[in-house]
């Protein structure tokens, strides 16, 4: 189970991932967003048993101290599977070619 559930809507353009929870003083945040161009990892997943998640993992133009790009993960749990795999296709069609995803092959 995650730390903490929060609420709120989605919104996704060609350059970016919005997430704006309907609480944003619980993460000190109006608004979370993930660049598109920097995600590396997208997966379908599953929550309460139900197949309603995806998992987004983005490296971020940042680097930490190591010199190493950071990364950003991102789960989001959707009220139906429908709407899940509508904002998955979504996704798929906007990121880069080489983005390892639920249909590719991690090896």
């Amino acid at each position: 189970m995650p730390l903490i559930t929060i609420e709120g809507l989605l919104y996704a353009t060609d350059e970016r991932i919005y997430v704006q929870p309907l609480h944003p003083l619980i993460l000190g945040k109006s608004v979370v967003s993930l660049k598109v161009k920097n995600i590396r990892q997208i997966f379908k997943r599953r929550y309460t048993l139900m197949d309603v998640g995806i998992e987004i993992i983005a490296e971020s133009d940042n680097l930490d101290k190591d010199g190493k790009k950071k990364r950003k993960t991102m789960y989001l749990v959707f009220k139906s599977t429908q709407e899940r795999n509508v904002v998955f296709d979504i996704l798929l069609s906007s990121v880069r070619k080489d983005c390892v995803t639920t249909e590719t092959s991690l090896v």
